[in-house]
């Protein structure tokens, strides 16, 4: 999904890469934190930072958070680390296509919808017009 909306290569590698760590969904890690240059050397520092500000976010309200104060803190740890705008817009990405391709996280999908139709947050046409294929709001 994320290619085909025209994302940009690191975030593509980071959806699919998305819970390698776990998430506070889906707790099975692929890989322990500790074990992230490994991540890093394979899809990339900047996608293995995204895939690990993913798994350390208590989602969905913590992506919010992130447009909106550029901090993801750490449901683990308590750690605050700052994000960049283009970090946060690319973790909401990752969170739709998660959540269309899963079929799940309808009430996500709907608050994007409406960042969107009201202008708090700005995503590709693409996404946006594939929220607006899915979600009445």
């Amino acid at each position: 999904l994320l290619h085909s909306w025209g994302c940009e290569p690191s975030v593509c590698l980071a959806g699919l890469y998305h819970s390698v760590y776990g998430t506070n969904f889906y707790e099975l890690q692929s890989f322990p934190l500790q074990r992230r240059q490994e991540i890093r050397g394979v899809i990339g520092a900047e996608a293995e930072e995204l895939v690990f500000l993913f798994c350390v976010a208590d989602r969905p309200h913590a992506l919010w958070d992130a447009c909106q104060i550029r901090r993801v803190i750490d449901r683990l740890t308590g750690t605050s680390y700052p994000v960049s705008s283009d970090q946060a817009i690319a973790l909401i990405e990752i969170e739709c296509a998660n959540c269309l391709e899963q079929g799940l996280g309808w009430q996500f999908l709907e608050q994007a919808r409406k960042a969107v139709r009201i202008q708090t947050i700005e995503l590709r046409p693409s996404i946006a017009a594939a929220l607006a294929q899915v979600v009445d709001c």
